[in-house]
C-alpha cells in the first residue's frame, strides 16, 4: 500500500470515526426525543378526543335538564302538546317520553302491547342504573348515545346518533382514528380500521385494540363506551379505541436517518479530497526522491539530492547524498577487491582444469614405466595402443588454454561424438566403465563437455571405497537430449550436502578445492543442458547430465 493512501485512510479514519460516533449518538439522541415528543402530542390529541366525547354527552345532559326544567313549570300534563311546544327537543337526534309502565307517550305509538311496554321498563331500569344515566342503545340498526331525565311520573329519554360522521368529527384533523366496537357492531373513522375490527366482538371487548393491532404500526388507547361502568341488557356495551399509525413517524424517522447519512457522505467526499490534496503535498517529494534514487547505479555516482522542501524531505535527501558519498569513496576499493577475487577464483580452476588434464597422461606414463620394468617388450605396443590417450591429453591442454586465452562468455557450441569424447576422456582410468548405448552426436562444445566428463568421474573415483569400487559411465537418449548417467557405488550424500554441492568451495574431502561440481554446473549450463543428482547415504551417487541432441532427432527414450 502507497504512503499517499496510507496518508488518506489514516486521514479518514482519523475524521470520520468520531463524526460516525457522533451522527450514530445524534440519531439515537433525537429519535428518543422525537419519539417522546411524537408520543406526547398523540397522547395530547387522544386526551383531546375524549374531552370532545364528554363534551357530547354534557350536552346531552344539559338540553335534557333544560327540557326537565321547562316541564316541572309548564307541564301540564298533556304531554302531545308540551313536546310540539318544547322545540328544544328538535336539537336531540332521539327523543322519547315514556311513563312509569313502559308506555311511550311521545311519540303516540298505537302498537304498544304488554311486550314492548315491559321492554321498555328494562330498558329504562338499566338506563337508571348505568353512570350519570347514560347508555348506547340500537334501533333500527342505528346507535344512539342516551341520557334519561325524569318528570313527575314520567321520564324522557334524548339522545345523538353515534356513526361514522359522529367519530370523524370527534378526532376531526388530528390525525387519530376512533372507533367504537360491540358486541354486534363495529364503527370507525377509518374504512381500513372498521374491517379489521369488523370481528372484534367476538374477542374480549375491554380491550379489543391489544389483540387486534400491532402496537409496532399503532399507538393504542381504549376506554369503555359510554360510560366506566358495564351497561346491563338491553343497553349495550364497547369500547372507544383511539388509534394513530406510526407510518408519519416512521417516515419521520427515516428522513431524519437520511439527512445524517447524507451529510456524512458529504463530509467523507469533502474529507477524502482534502485528504488526498494534504497526502500529495506530503508524498509527492519522496515520490520524486524515489524516481531519482531509482536511477542510482554503482556506475553512475554523480547523481545529486535536491535538499529542498519540507523538513523531513530535506533530512532524507541528505541522507542520500551523504549515502553516495560514502559509494563513490568506496566503489573503487570494491571494484579492485571483486577483480582479485576473480582472478584468485580463475587461477584456482585452471590449476583444477589443468590437474584434471594430466591425469590420463599421468595414467599412461605410469603404464608405460611398469612395462619397461617388468614386460619391455610388450612396451612398443601398448605405447602405439596409449598413443591416442596421449595425444587427446595433450589436445585437451592445448585448447584449455586457448579457451582460457580468450577469457570470453559462453563458449561456442557444435555437433560432437559424445561416445567418442566419453572414450577419450576416461579410457584407461582404472575402477571406470563404459557402457554406452547409442552413438550420440550432441550440441555442446566438445572441451566443456570433456571438462563435465572429467570432473564428475574424479569426484566419483574419489569417493569410493578403499577396498573397492567401480565408477559407471552410461549413456542414453530421452525427450531429445543425450543422458550421460555417471554412477559410484561410494558413500554417498545426504540431502544437506546434495543441496550445496554445486556451491563455490562446498567440499567433503579435507584437501578437496570445492570446485569441481560447481565447474560442472556452470559448463553444463553453457551447453543448455541441465544436471540432475541422486544419491543416499552408504548406497552411492548417480549424476544425470542432459544434452540437447541436433533439431529433427527425437529419441524413443
Amino acid at each position: 500500500m502507497s504512503l499517499r493512501l496510507n496518508i488518506i485512510l489514516s486521514i479518514m479514519i482519523a475524521a470520520l470515526l468520531p463524526m460516525l460516533i457522533l451522527g450514530l449518538n445524534i440519531q439515537e439522541t433525537t429519535t428518543q426525543e422525537l419519539e417522546k415528543q411524537y408520543e406526547q402530542r398523540v397522547d395530547d390529541l387522544t386526551d383531546h378526543a375524549f374531552i370532545e366525547l364528554e363534551q357530547t354527552r354534557y350536552n346531552l345532559e344539559q338540553k335534557l335538564a333544560v327540557i326537565s326544567e321547562s316541564a316541572n313549570t309548564d307541564f301540564n300534563f298533556e304531554i302531545l302538546e308540551f313536546c310540539d311546544d318544547n322545540r328544544l327537543k328538535n336539537t336531540l337526534e332521539f327523543f322519547e317520553v315514556t311513563n312509569i309502565h313502559g308506555e311511550v307517550s311521545y311519540p303516540v305509538d298505537n302498537d304498544q302491547n304488554l311486550h314492548t311496554q315491559n321492554s321498555k321498563r328494562r330498558f329504562l331500569r338499566s338506563l337508571r342504573d348505568t353512570e350519570h344515566g347514560f347508555g348506547l342503545t340500537k334501533l333500527d340498526d342505528q346507535l344512539f348515545l342516551v341520557k334519561v331525565d325524569s318528570i313527575a311520573n314520567y321520564f324522557i329519554v334524548g339522545g345523538v346518533t353515534i356513526d361514522n360522521k359522529f367519530l370523524e368529527n370527534l378526532v376531526g384533523n388530528s390525525g387519530l382514528e376512533a372507533t367504537i366496537v360491540g358486541n354486534g357492531f363495529t364503527l370507525s373513522s377509518s374504512s381500513e380500521l372498521e374491517n379489521v375490527f369488523a370481528h372484534a366482538s367476538q374477542n374480549n371487548l375491554s380491550d379489543p385494540g391489544l389483540g387486534v393491532l400491532s402496537h409496532e404500526k399503532y399507538l393504542v388507547e381504549s376506554v369503555p363506551f359510554p360510560s366506566l361502568k358495564v351497561a346491563k341488557p338491553p343497553l349495550l356495551a364497547g369500547s372507544l379505541i383511539i388509534t394513530q399509525n406510526r407510518s408519519n413517524w416512521f417516515s419521520l424517522v427515516s428522513e431524519l436517518t437520511n439527512q445524517i447519512v447524507f451529510t456524512f457522505a458529504i463530509a467523507m467526499l469533502a474529507i477524502f479530497v482534502a485528504g488526498y490534496i494534504i497526502s500529495g503535498r506530503v508524498s509527492q517529494p519522496l515520490r520524486d526522491l524515489t524516481l531519482k534514487a531509482d536511477k542510482l547505479d554503482l556506475d553512475k555516482l554523480e547523481m545529486h539530492f535536491s535538499e529542498s522542501g519540507n523538513q523531513e524531505t530535506k533530512a532524507l535527501a541528505t541522507v542520500l547524498n551523504q549515502m553516495i558519498l560514502r559509494l563513490r569513496n568506496s566503489s573503487q576499493a570494491i571494484i579492485e577487491a571483486e577483480r582479485r577475487a576473480t582472478l584468485g577464483d580463475m587461477a584456482r580452476q585452471i590449476n583444477h582444469d589443468v590437474r584434471n588434464g594430466f591425469l590420463p597422461i599421468r595414467n599412461v606414463l605410469n603404464h608405460l614405466s611398469q612395462l619397461v620394468d617388468g614386460n619391455p617388450d610388450e612396451f612398443v605396443k601398448v605405447f602405439n595402443e596409449r598413443k591416442t590417450t596421449l595425444d587427446a591429453g595433450i589436445e585437451y591442454l592445448e585448447e584449455l588454454a586457448s579457451s582460457y586465452a580468450k577469457v570470453s562468455g559462453k563458449p561456442e557450441l557444435e555437433q560432437c561424438n559424445l561416445n567418442q569424447i566419453i572414450y577419450e576422456t576416461v579410457d584407461g582410468i582404472r575402477q571406470v566403465e563404459i557402457n554406452t548405448s547409442a552413438e550420440s552426436v550432441v550440441i555442446a562444445d566438445p572441451m566443456s563437455l570433456r571438462r563435465i566428463i572429467q570432473n564428475l568421474v574424479k569426484n566419483g573415483v574419489q569417493h569410493l571405497p578403499e577396498s573397492g569400487g567401480v565408477v559407471t559411465v552410461a549413456t542414453s537418449e530421452k525427450d531429445s537430449s543425450a543422458v550421460i548417467t555417471i554412477s559410484d557405488n561410494g558413500c554417498g550424500m545426504n540431502q544437506e550436502t546434495i543441496d550445496q554441492i554445486f556451491n563455490h568451495f562446498f567440499t567433503t574431502r579435507k584437501k578437496g578445492s570445492g570446485l569441481g561440481l560447481s565447474i560442472v554446473k556452470r559448463l553444463v549450463n553453457d551447453c543448455n543442458g541441465s544436471i540432475n543428482v541422486q544419491s543416499e547415504p552408504g548406497k552411492g551417487s548417480t549424476f544425470s547430465v542432459s544434452i540437447p541432441l541436433p533439431a529433427g532427432e527425437n529419441s524413443d527414450g
